[in-house]
């Protein structure tokens, strides 16, 4: 595999303010509270965040609609302030009812909290993520997934971060260079070495738990903490969706058909394997979240409530 090398687009921007965040402007305004909109937050190497307001870069405050009243919409903005709160930032969630009400008893908190911050020095740390510069020009999700396997093959008899590095070594040293790359590899990994168990009912999360911490102990030892904690968080973001894949599939989208998940009481299990594995990390799995985001799958394609496998589900 020979890759080259193409700037990544400086093209992430946010959408347009909606009538709640003109009416927040004006009041931060007139309050004499600093304020920065159209802020590109990377919390990983491959997905950036726009908050809708960051004042004196520690305090994130997000201005919610209607739409935020969904539960699968819930669940996002759950994940994404975890997300936000692991690089150092204080995340504050406001409705439009409240700012169109101009609730001065929530406004007042906004102002203590920031005053307060700033004059005791208790101001969080923030723990930037750098933006991609450079990826590789000719790599597609096709050639990834070949790389995934490929490495998976090679690390079968010994997963850790040197056996690691070296099958991407062998493959292309460019992928070495990427912390992005080096993060969806990692994730594959995870799901590549994940095994069924419980007379096929849970996930045994031994090896692939090994291979994630591969690919932790590799970003930090060629990029530093922030490389790894990119890789944490792209785990947190994408465990509902991990739970999905496991309820529908049977396994993630590289592993499918490992598992069969048909009642309330083997999904709770599965629940507690990942976070035996994974909360010392600082990762765990939320049973209503991976809900939320089956019953929005289960919205979207109706008909999969018919399998008898997730009846439990649909009731």
């Amino acid at each position: 595999m020979a890759l080259g090398l193409e700037a990544v687009p400086n093209d992430v921007t946010a959408p347009p303010p909606t009538d709640a965040e003109v009416v927040l402007r004006e009041l931060l305004r007139e309050a004499g509270i600093p304020f920065r909109v159209d802020q590109v937050i990377w919390y990983c190497s491959q997905t950036p965040l726009t908050p809708d307001f960051i004042i004196s870069d520690h305090l994130v405050i997000e201005v919610e609609g209607a739409v935020h009243d969904e539960r699968w919409i819930q669940t996002h903005d759950r994940i994404r302030e975890r997300a936000l709160t692991d690089l150092g930032y204080e995340v504050r969630f406001l409705t439009n009812d409240q700012v169109f009400r101009g609730d001065e008893r929530l406004l007042d908190e906004v102002i203590w909290w920031h005053r307060t911050a700033k004059s005791s020095g208790l101001v969080p740390r923030i723990r930037p993520i750098d933006p991609p510069k450079l990826r590789p020009a000719n790599l597609n999700r096709i050639d990834l997934d070949r790389c995934i396997e490929q490495v998976g093959q090679q690390l079968e008899d010994q997963i850790r971060q040197e056996t690691l590095e070296k099958g991407l070594r062998g493959i292309d040293p460019v992928l070495l260079d990427f912390p992005g790359l080096i993060e969806v590899v990692s994730l594959g990994l995870l799901g590549c070495f994940l095994t069924g168990g419980g007379a096929g009912t849970v996930v045994d999360f031994t090896l692939g738990q090994r291979a994630f911490e591969a690919g932790l102990s590799l970003l930090n030892s060629r990029f530093g903490e922030n490389a790894a904690r990119g890789l944490k968080n792209q785990l947190v973001v994408t465990t509902p969706n991990f739970f999905k894949n496991l309820i529908f599939l049977g396994g993630p989208l590289i592993n499918q058909g490992i598992v069969s998940i048909s009642s309330l009481e083997d999904f709770r299990k599965n629940i507690e394997g990942f976070n035996r594995a994974f909360s010392e990390l600082g990762i765990v799995a939320g049973e209503k979240e991976a809900i939320a985001e089956c019953h929005e799958q289960l919205k979207q394609k109706p008909g999969l409530a018919s399998r008898p496998d997730l009846a439990w589900l649909a009731g």
